[in-house]
């Protein structure tokens, strides 16, 4: 199958490091991205999301996802009916026996260190998982009545007498090529998903069958001892304020609703995000923001992850919030114009001079200030001037501070909120 993704440059660097090549009849191609089959695709950016899977395995998942096609496996591994009697309840028990086949692997390879590798088995059977939402009228059924995307409980080996699969008789199903159709967009991303909770309900078997074992298992195959519930990311000990990072956890045990908070020095400081779908396992955040504004910057911080009852709860390793951070004006000030007023901000780890630029909403109106030391904190300003020049009374300003670090501003921040300026 084909479906096409945007990768960053790094991502496809490392994906045209593997030297894989599409395949004639290959399932899910993509003649897009170096050459790289859709199914790989598919399992790279998922797994990659969750943040707390190492490159190389994810890389071997991948490489595995595409060995229905490479080996020719049978229809059922497709999801493809090419008999006309029906192969959507043997495709999924096709994945119910691969995913037991996966445990055992990952048990006897920690037993012995030998044998099949659990990431070679699990990524095989998400091939079967993908292809379920390009070769199915699933994602056209959801779409045609329209219902919220979302995806199939692959234990559910009763399906709706609706659903059908692609065969000679309903070839209009294929949704696995390069056309870049509405259903293309939405297979993909259902796929996607699917690939995530696959890993999520992985980890939850390996915990149930082998609860004392479960960190040393995962360890002897490549992957980090997760624990039953543990915060992997963010792992670096120190992030850059307001910048994108992603939070990720392990929670083989809970099916409670997931609260994500900021702590620092023990206490809490407000909370990220809530999700009431426990399978999500990831949170893409804007480090330093929390529901109480932007975290200061310094140290000490951690990220809690713990169930709405705190059943279970994990925190991070500690960091360091660093970067340049404006505190006045920050939103809500009515200031003179003429008067001179304070412009204060607070830097950590800046190592250059800085700029000082007014905005009215988005738009830049010129440079304020231009100071060689970005630890001086602080600059009086004579308010509404800039550029020789004078602003209007008005509301919406803000001030944005930015590194002075040659060709590129790698630092910068803005007033939270918009000031209003009078005579």
């Amino acid at each position: 199958m084909g479906f096409k993704m945007r990768f960053s440059q790094s991502v496809c660097l490392a994906i045209s490091l593997l030297g894989v090549f599409l395949f004639p009849g290959a399932a899910f191609y993509s003649s897009g991205h170096h050459g790289v089959p859709g199914h790989q695709s598919i399992c790279i950016e998922a797994l990659t999301y969750l943040g707390t899977i190492p490159a190389g395995k994810i890389m071997e998942i991948a490489s595995a996802s595409i060995t229905p096609d490479l080996k020719f496996y049978g229809s059922v591994w497709h999801v493809v009916d090419s008999s006309g009697s029906g192969c959507i309840i043997d495709s999924l028990n096709l994945i119910k026996e691969q995913r037991d086949k996966a445990v055992q692997d990952a048990y006897h390879y920690y037993e012995k260190r030998q044998g099949a590798s659990c990431a070679a088995t699990f990524g095989c059977y998400l091939h079967t998982v993908q292809d379920f939402y390009a070769h199915t009228n699933w994602v056209d059924h959801l779409v045609e009545y329209n219902l919220p995307l979302t995806t199939y409980d692959m234990d559910n080996l009763s399906p709706p007498p609706w659903l059908y699969s692609l065969s000679s008789l309903h070839s209009s199903l294929d949704k696995d090529g390069p056309n870049l159709s509405p259903l293309y967009y939405a297979a993909y991303a259902l796929a996607r998903t699917a690939t995530q909770e696959e890993w999520v309900a992985f980890g939850r078997r390996v915990c149930s069958k082998y609860p004392s074992l479960a960190d040393a298992i995962f360890q002897a195959n490549g992957f980090p001892a997760v624990g039953a519930f543990k915060v992997a990311k963010p792992d670096s000990l120190n992030l850059k304020s307001q910048s994108p990072t992603t939070i990720g956890w392990s929670n083989f045990v809970s099916l409670e609703n997931i609260k994500v908070s900021l702590f620092k020095n023990g206490s809490w400081q407000g909370d990220i995000v809530t999700l009431s779908d426990p399978d999500i396992q990831y949170h893409r955040w804007t480090a330093g923001r929390h529901s109480g504004g932007n975290a200061p910057l310094g140290g000490f911080y951690q990220i809690r992850v713990a169930t709405l009852s705190g059943s279970h709860a994990a925190f991070s390793r500690n960091f360091v919030l660093s970067g340049l951070q404006v505190i006045a004006p920050n939103g809500g000030e009515h200031w003179k114009i003429g008067a001179t007023r304070e412009i204060r901000w607070d830097a950590l780890g800046v190592a250059f001079g800085a700029k000082i630029f007014l905005y009215q909403g988005s738009l830049c109106l010129g440079e304020i200030a231009s100071l060689e030391d970005v630890e001086s904190y602080s600059y009086d300003w004579k308010v509404g001037s800039y550029l020789g020049r004078t602003a209007t009374p008005g509301s919406d300003y803000k001030i944005q501070i930015r590194s002075q670090d040659g060709k590129a501003y790698q630092w910068a921040d803005s007033s939270d909120g918009g000031f209003t300026l009078e005579r």
